[in-house]
């Protein structure tokens, strides 16, 4: 039993950082499993601005449109906001066995600049830190 909270608990705490894709380019690493971690952001997404218009779990990508959040809400997570501007997103959700990656694409398809994608961290580690109850997305309602 005394395993199970604990191995809870690592699922409860993903750390965040920056990375390379194969090509080079900018990614988020996300310590967790790909189905952990789909999970999360489903739930996770829309508490930082994104709605999701369209998702494929077994393509990993997340269809969405940003709207800035009030200065409030990143103020209360103590939390710099995100350097994006409003507007539609994919975030493409990459495998890596015990990780995942997490890369965004602005409405043309072109990766956003590692900067941008680098403000995505802090918010991240911060939803993911306080909302273990996110992970209530698992009946899989992919399109």
């Amino acid at each position: 039993e005394e395993a199970r909270i604990r191995a809870l608990e690592l699922l409860n705490k993903v750390p965040v950082t920056m990375g390379k894709d194969r090509s080079g380019l900018p990614v988020i690493i996300a310590r967790a499993p790909y189905n952990v971690m789909w999970n999360k952001l489903e739930g996770v997404m829309p508490l930082m601005g994104f709605t999701i218009e369209d998702k494929n779990q077994s393509q990993g990508s997340i269809e969405t449109k940003y709207a800035a959040l009030d200065e409030d809400v990143w103020a209360q997570l103590d939390v710099t906001p995100l350097t994006i501007k409003n507007g539609k997103y994919t975030f493409l959700i990459g495998d890596l066995d015990n990780r995942t990656s997490i890369n965004v694409t602005d409405s043309k398809g072109k990766p956003i600049p590692e900067d941008q994608l680098s403000s995505f961290i802090p918010a991240l580690q911060a939803y993911l830190d306080n909302s273990s109850s996110v992970n209530k997305n698992s009946d899989s309602k992919s399109k």
